[in-house]
């Protein structure tokens, strides 16, 4: 898919290519790990500290994976993931901090929410930190919703569980 000019979203499927959308998910959120005092040793599933082989797993459970690219460099990342409930969700949208704010992150927002459409879902689902108020009003601001708010023993922070019709 061609975003503007020289900027593509392609699926992601090789490990090479997965190991390059864990540096950008890795990269796009250790500033929010920083913000949160989120270290690998209390939260070692975060986003800020993931490997590619967790990607090439989650890749052979079926989750599929798109890259933004702009020159043939890789800027952004989203994973597409439908359950055993048939429940869509979106995880590890991933934009370089240096190419935020220039309307990546909603064309990847919008190209996942096509894959879900294409895929026969209706709804889709994300998860996030609680506490991030700045991306929890990007979120709303496209079109998403509040489900629910819970909190994990093996967090140090709450979840924010939201919710967008297709």
């Amino acid at each position: 898919m061609n975003v503007n000019g020289t900027h593509i979203i392609r699926l992601i499927g090789t490990e090479d290519g997965l190991a390059a959308c864990a540096e950008v998910i890795r990269r796009s959120f250790a500033a929010v790990a920083d913000v949160l005092g989120i270290t690998a040793e209390t939260v070692p599933a975060h986003p800020a500290f993931i490997d590619s082989g967790s990607l090439v797993e989650a890749h052979n459970r079926g989750v599929r994976f798109f890259g933004l690219f702009d020159e043939g460099r890789q800027i952004g990342c989203v994973a597409v993931e439908r359950d055993a409930k048939g429940i869509s969700f979106i995880k590890r949208l991933s934009v370089l901090p240096e190419c935020r704010r220039s309307g990546y992150g909603k064309s990847l927002l919008d190209h996942a929410a096509g894959v879900i459409r294409e895929m026969g879902g209706n709804a889709v689902s994300i998860a996030m930190v609680e506490d991030d108020r700045a991306l929890k009003r990007w979120y709303l601001d496209y079109g998403f919703r509040e489900k629910e708010v819970r909190e994990f023993p093996h967090l140090p922070f709450r979840v924010c569980f939201m919710e967008k019709p297709l």
